[in-house]
């Protein structure tokens, strides 16, 4: 008998359902397994033994994509989520012509990371985290956003089924180069691997469903060269407007993934054209969506999230700035933000990340190194305040930053907002608060010193 079948009080565990599930999954190709998540067959697939099969109608599909600042790919700035339940999709009925049905149904998710909300594209053709189109954009800080995440991978199975007393409902994962995203948020800040649910019973790379549908085939020459996502998006009749804005690339990578798993007949409609379909859902998101989690508000002058930063009044200081700024704007860098959100420090990590990625490459050849990299880390940027002093400030060789990095990493308090600035309450919409930690309601309005 497979170890997975071993009965507790002649009940399969709930963890034993969910790992048989994930064996069927294993033997079906990606367009397969999503056709069952939406609830596209009569029947549940056959492979999927019977101790899984109560599972199958409470599947959830997820989609997610990270984004990260342009400068520092190190430090994240935004996650969208997309997802969808069999039981939803099923209830739509007939998709129809572009899967608009279910298309519509789709709820979206967009957080922006609170600790680098002032960290934004560089890019002329992205607005970045500015730029999202679909949902309601909210804050939140790297420990919600674990919270959140564990409660959307960990939902328990709402029935009165005695038999699935205790489950959580499956999660079909889809990303488009998955792979990226996955390992973005295990990354330092956010921690958290989403593959250690034990929920997640598949994943979906529209990668690999592009190649599995005929929609990509590369070139001979390159047959490990994998589609884009805007090269995919135009190959199925539409536009990707505000690119490398998480919740946007996540919304149509699963656009994409519905669009390839619909049978012929129903893509080759002009009325509505997919575009047409993909403007109603990008409209009627901004209304249907609920946002139940985060803050609307941030401010990336003193931490608060009752306010922007054009009505910040609060007294703060920059403790690096006041360090280390050495120019003539002195005085003035020191009391125009704390340190979590000082745009001096950015600029130097992102120095420090690239001229650490120079030096694995090209040792301590200098003129082999970019130029920008060579030429340091700029009159406008310095290091954190808590910068070890034996290596001291200006850096006397560029390779004494390696030194330093060595030496340091963030210290806790630039990881989050001070307590103070936080309403965990208010910004996990309902969820329970971990009992762990320095949670505090937001304070009095008052004086707010940085």
């Amino acid at each position: 008998m497979p170890s997975w079948a071993k009965v507790l009080d002649g009940k399969p565990k709930p963890e034993e359902r969910l790992r048989a599930l994930a064996n069927a999954y294993k033997k079906y190709s990606p367009r397969t397994i999503l056709r069952e998540a939406l609830g596209y067959y009569d029947n549940i697939l056959p492979e999927v033994p019977d101790i899984a099969r109560p599972l199958v109608d409470h599947i959830i599909v997820i989609c997610v994509d990270t984004e990260s600042h342009t400068l520092n790919t190190d430090q994240m700035t935004e996650l969208g989520l997309v997802h969808i339940s069999r039981k939803t999709a099923q209830g739509v009925g007939p998709p129809g012509p572009h899967g608009w049905k279910l298309q519509e149904a789709l709820q979206f998710l967009h957080f922006r990371i609170a600790e680098h909300a002032h960290l934004h594209s560089n890019r002329e053709d992205s607005a970045g985290p500015l730029g999202n189109r679909f949902g309601s954009t909210r804050f939140t800080t790297f420990q919600e956003l674990r919270v959140i995440l564990e409660y959307l991978f960990n939902q328990e199975i709402e029935t009165n089924e005695p038999e699935l007393k205790g489950c959580k409902c499956p999660i079909v994962l889809i990303g488009h180069a998955l792979k990226h995203d996955v390992e973005n948020t295990t990354k330092p800040g956010l921690d958290y691997d989403i593959t250690d649910n034990l929920t997640l019973v598949a994943k979906v790379d529209t990668q690999s469903l592009a190649r599995e549908v005929k929609v990509w085939i590369p070139p001979s020459d390159m047959s490990t060269n994998e589609i884009g996502l805007r090269v995919l998006i135009e190959k199925l009749g539409f536009e990707h407007v505000d690119d490398h804005t998480a919740c946007n690339d996540a919304a149509r990578t699963m656009m994409c993934a519905i669009h390839m798993i619909l049978p012929d007949g129903l893509l080759e409609s002009d009325n509505p054209s997919m575009q047409a379909v993909a403007n109603r859902v990008e409209n009627l998101s901004k209304e249907m969506s609920s946002a139940p989690y985060g803050t609307v508000l941030v401010c990336t002058r003193c931490g608060w999230r009752d306010h922007s930063v054009e009505d910040c009044t609060a007294n703060v200081t920059c403790a690096a700035c006041k360090s280390f700024d050495i120019g003539p704007d002195h005085d003035e860098n020191v009391h125009s933000h704390i340190e979590t959100y000082c745009p001096h420090v950015a600029r130097f990590k992102a120095w420090a990340r690239r001229f650490r990625d120079a030096s694995k490459k090209y040792g301590t050849n200098l003129k082999a190194f970019p130029e920008a990299v060579a030429e340091g880390p700029g009159l406008d940027a310095h290091p954190w305040s808590t910068w070890p002093e034996d290596v001291g400030w200006p850096l006397r060789e560029l390779s004494d930053v390696l030194v330093g990095m060595n030496w340091v990493s963030d210290p806790p308090h630039l990881r989050e907002p001070p307590a103070f600035a936080r309403n965990m309450q208010a910004a996990l919409g309902g969820l329970s608060v971990p009992p762990n930690g320095n949670w505090v309601m937001m304070a009095a309005h008052g004086s707010r010193n940085g």
